[in-house]
């Protein structure tokens, strides 16, 4: 009878601890969905585990380096540019690279990165989402900033079950 017992709170255990760790995976996968689908320029990932807990930061830059489709306007690029100096103060000379990310036609996403002396990343960079909307009849281009100048990441903390 006793034997039993034990074997019920192991079971209990391990059935708590999956429900835990279950959570903890959904948490980040929907952190994750929400940044994709508003094209936020930072992915999170797991930068700390100790024997208690583990940390997630949104550190990862999404995206592939590669060229802008603002090089086939330069009166979009001015614009771009032109909005993002007006809202975080970065200018040509501050952009380090452009990173596409995958999207459908006729919406164009990037994540631009710049150099910040300001920036609470390691790397003292700030990346920003840049949306970009080509309108019908070639009519022009609709685009919308994503993220935070200076950057400055958030962290999601789980403490591991038992």
């Amino acid at each position: 009878m006793k034997k039993m017992g034990i074997v019920g709170i192991l079971s209990l255990l391990i059935f708590l601890q999956g429900c835990v760790g279950g959570l903890e995976q959904n948490t980040m996968r929907s952190a994750n969905k929400n940044i994709i689908e508003h094209n936020k320029p930072y992915e999170y990932i797991l930068v700390k585990e100790t024997s208690e807990t583990r940390f997630y930061s949104d550190v990862k830059l999404r995206g592939e380096i590669g060229r802008s489709i603002t090089k086939n306007s330069k009166i979009l690029e001015d614009d771009v540019m032109g909005a993002i100096f007006e809202n975080c103060g970065y200018t040509f000379f501050d952009l380090l690279e452009i990173r596409i990310v995958p999207s459908v036609f006729p919406v164009f996403q990037e994540v631009w990165v710049f150099k910040d002396d300001k920036s609470e990343m390691e790397d003292k960079t700030t990346a920003l989402g840049i949306v970009m909307e080509v309108l019908p009849n070639n009519s022009g281009t609709n685009f919308f900033l994503r993220g935070e100048c200076p950057a400055a990441p958030r962290t999601i903390i789980f403490q591991k079950p038992f």
